[in-house]
């Protein structure tokens, strides 16, 4: 009943019918705890918000003629509590927690800084992940709760843990960067650390805990690595890697700013094409990919292709009606 200020309010489209046009649109709750989502095109959304006292339920909405929904509330929701706890955070850092359902979709997140905080209406299963970050490295803290009606629970998420992992990580002697570097503990209780290389390929995975981690990569690599105090790890992948352009089935011009993904057995890796269409993608499995293309005003791409070296290909994206009706800028 207590209307609540400052708290982001998103439409975002649904994923499952989401067509290339549409964007997400936030505004924030005034004094009164109303809020106006302004300029929404025709479709389907979900529509979130976060506040710091708990979770609320996601409402989904359809915007259609050119009409306005009016009055919509959003109410956080009672339901299981939990006291959560955060220790360790640096001075000027804070930590957002997440909380997924067990479907693993995202229903809650809020950025909190060290001490005690309440938080209910979570769901019965739910996943709660507390994640904080310096530079380009970051550290998470996962717990995993089951709660009956009226029952609630107590998490002590403590990021003081000291020792750290670093190393390269390169290909035939190339330093790569951008990569992204994980270390999983094989103890679910201790932070787990991910980070991306910088420009000499050079990786930092810091406040983890002594002993045994899993380094992994997007692409699916894995080592063991001990780890204690500061712990030096080069990695040294196999010259497997996809390059190739992105171009119009149509004009054969290329098409910059195009997402281009490998998918394999879960693991995903991809990369934005430069405006001549070009892409690069190192590091990867051999074996055989999905390999995703999107771009808007284009219609999806999605092929096989079998990766044992260096991989070469073009792929040509046929354009959307909306673009060829001259309806996309």
């Amino acid at each position: 009943g207590t209307p609540a200020a400052g708290i982001v309010t998103l439409a975002d489209p649904d994923s499952e019918y989401q067509p290339h046009t549409l964007h997400n649109k936030y505004a924030r709750t005034d004094e009164n705890g109303a809020f106006r989502l302004a300029g929404l095109q025709d479709g389907a959304y979900d529509l979130l918000a976060a506040s710091a006292a708990g979770v609320v339920p996601n409402r989904a909405v359809v915007v259609a003629d050119g009409r306005s929904i009016e009055n919509v509330r959003l109410v956080v929701r009672d339901g299981p509590r939990v006291r959560l706890s955060l220790a360790g955070l640096r001075p000027e850092s804070e930590a957002t927690v997440s909380i997924y359902d067990q479907e693993g979709r995202k229903v809650y997140e809020w950025r909190f800084d060290s001490g005690a905080h309440a938080l209910r209406g979570l769901p019965k299963e739910s996943t709660i992940v507390a994640r904080t970050s310096i530079g380009n490295s970051a550290r998470e803290l996962v717990e995993r709760l089951r709660l009956a009606d009226g029952q609630g629970a107590e998490l002590a998420f403590d990021f003081a843990h000291h020792s750290r992992l670093s190393g390269t990580v390169a290909t035939a002697g190339t330093p790569l960067e951008g990569f992204h570097v994980r270390a999983v503990p094989v103890d679910p209780a201790m932070p787990m650390a991910y980070a991306e290389t910088t420009l000499g390929g050079r990786y930092d995975l810091w406040g983890l805990s002594p002993g045994r981690h899993f380094v992994r990569t997007r692409a699916g690599h894995s080592f063991a690595v001990d780890v204690a105090g500061h712990t030096s790890f080069d990695i040294e992948l196999p010259p497997m890697s996809v390059s190739g352009v992105v171009r119009s089935a149509r004009t054969m011009r290329p098409i910059g700013r195009a997402y281009v993904q490998l998918r394999r057995n879960g693991y995903r890796d991809g990369a934005l094409t430069a405006p001549d269409g070009s892409f690069q993608i190192h590091g990867a499995l051999a074996g055989e990919h999905a390999i995703d293309v999107s771009r808007r005003g284009f219609e999806d791409l999605s092929q096989r292709l079998l990766i044992g070296g260096e991989e070469s290909v073009t792929l040509e994206m046929e354009e959307s009606a909306a673009r060829e009706d001259g309806l996309d800028r």
